[in-house]
């Protein structure tokens, strides 16, 4: 109750006032933890996005700063008012092909990296269409509890990542509703397979796929940055062209995910091991 209180209390303050509260907790936090810093800068190096040492340090730098803005602007997306914190998006790319899949009236499944505020595509999306996402709820009930209701809205569901989450995201999509699923993390042993992602094995789900192929689902990849020159957010949506649809497998979509963040390097989810075995 405490931590849900302070979150509703942090979402009454401006943005930016949160991204630097984000910035500066996120700093402390990378001097401090040699876990956190380690993870940041092994990804981020070992990816291979940056061309030179020049370009590392600057792109770990911005993305240090960047991570503590996402954990930050959570409250702001998940408590202030929807149609605020929609207002927040300045451009939106790929909209006439979004509305071509949604005349369609047959499921879709959103495919989101943990890239820039990606929890506000869902509240996005669900001015159109019911959404039901993918999550894996969080071990401590104290987080459990706000992330849930942060994450539930008017036409905003969530699913568990186990069968029962799978059966519902099914019956989503069988109604003609769309689901939401972030691919870029680890799933359990028997979900998934060892493909590439940036040139590591990484354990990668083929659930998009099974679902895909299974219901006829439209695929469409979405993603969210902040505006490196305004506070608010730029969103892109890019649909799974026909002949990508016919090969699309586990390292298809991470080949597509990389394609992603090689534009915006600096706002991915680089503290997360997405390298693991599940």
């Amino acid at each position: 109750m405490t931590l849900k209180l302070t979150l509703r209390l942090l979402a009454n303050l401006p943005l930016g006032w949160l991204h630097f509260l984000g910035i500066s907790i996120s700093w402390v936090a990378f001097i401090v933890s040699s876990k956190y810093s380690k993870q940041i800068t092994q990804n981020l190096t070992e990816s291979n996005v940056c061309s030179n040492q020049v370009s590392l340090k600057k792109i770990l730098k911005s993305n240090v700063s960047e991570t503590g803005k996402a954990i930050f602007e959570l409250p702001f997306i998940w408590f202030r008012p929807k149609t605020e914190v929609l207002s927040y998006i300045l451009s939106i790319s790929g909209e006439s092909e979004l509305k071509k899949v949604l005349t369609k009236k047959r499921g879709i499944i959103f495919i989101t990296p943990h890239l820039g505020p990606f929890e506000i595509i869902p509240k996005y999306l669900g001015r159109y269409i019911p959404i039901t996402s993918m999550y894996r709820p969080h071990k401590k009930s104290y987080l459990a509890r706000p992330m849930f209701d942060g994450r539930t809205n008017h036409n905003e569901s969530v699913a568990p990542a186990n069968l029962r989450g799978v059966r519902q995201l099914y019956k989503a999509l069988k109604k003609g509703e769309a689901i939401g699923i972030l691919p870029d993390q680890v799933p359990k042993e028997g979900e998934g397979e060892w493909v590439s992602f940036f040139g590591r094995p990484a354990y990668t789900m083929t659930l998009v796929h099974a679902l895909s192929q299974r219901t006829q689902a439209d695929v469409m990849f979405t993603y969210c940055v902040r505006n490196s020159n305004r506070i608010g957010f730029d969103l892109f949506f890019e649909p799974l062209k026909k002949e990508e649809r016919e090969n699309f497998n586990a390292l298809a979509l991470n080949q597509k995910l990389e394609r992603i963040i090689q534009k915006h390097p600096n706002q991915y989810l680089w503290a997360y091991n997405r390298h693991k075995g599940p």
